[in-house]
């Protein structure tokens, strides 16, 4: 009997309510390492995947699925049901709610740059920026962003000497290396030599 290569991702709405995106990703990585598409014969296939992603949902997701009034035929098909599922995890959820919870996006005091730049990146997405004009839309948008959202007030004044020329690598790069350097700086303050 065939089995897969490892173990498929684990779902539940309430926890992937937010970032269904990556669950479905850790299931397409699943899917490509497994060699279901490559063992089994077509005809198995469909059956086969269903059945596997059902049986990684948890006890509660998998009752809101059966709930759902899905036809048997739309049951047995997994990409049907992960589109329910992904309509489930965005119902309620507006791209204008979270464009607004980009534009008031802050970096905290003593946030590392890498996060919150992490987060501004999963809410730039959740925005869909690149609906509204082109792909250069999000990058732009996050450069903004970071000039006005970062915490310190000498980067931001950094980040705005470089003028309209300055680009969001280039805006990453300064953040990175101040951050470096005030913990090197402070490393030094406090005689932690092997921090340096």
């Amino acid at each position: 009997a065939f089995k897969p290569y490892g173990s498929p991702p684990r779902f539940d709405l309430d926890e992937y309510k937010d970032s269904f995106e990556l669950w479905h990703q850790q299931w397409k990585i699943f899917l490509a390492l497994s060699t279901i598409d490559s063992v089994l014969e077509d005809d198995e296939r469909p059956a086969y995947k269903t059945n596997i992603l059902l049986s990684c949902l948890s006890k509660e997701t998998l009752q809101a699925v059966m709930s759902m009034g899905l036809t048997d035929a739309q049951m047995g098909d997994h990409e049907v049901v992960i589109q329910k599922l992904r309509e489930r995890c965005n119902a309620g959820r507006n791209r204008n709610v979270w464009r607004q919870q980009f534009a008031l996006s802050k970096q905290r005091a003593n946030e590392a740059a890498d996060n919150w730049l992490c987060d501004l990146r999963d809410l730039a997405r959740k925005c869909e920026f690149a609906t509204d004009c082109c792909a250069n839309c999000q990058p732009t948008r996050i450069l903004g962003q970071v000039v006005y959202g970062v915490y310190d007030d000498e980067i931001r004044r950094k980040l705005l000497e470089r003028g309209a020329t300055l680009t969001l690598d280039q805006a990453i790069d300064i953040l990175r290396v101040a951050e470096a350097a005030s913990q090197q700086a402070t490393n030094l303050k406090t005689g932690d030599a092997a921090a340096i």
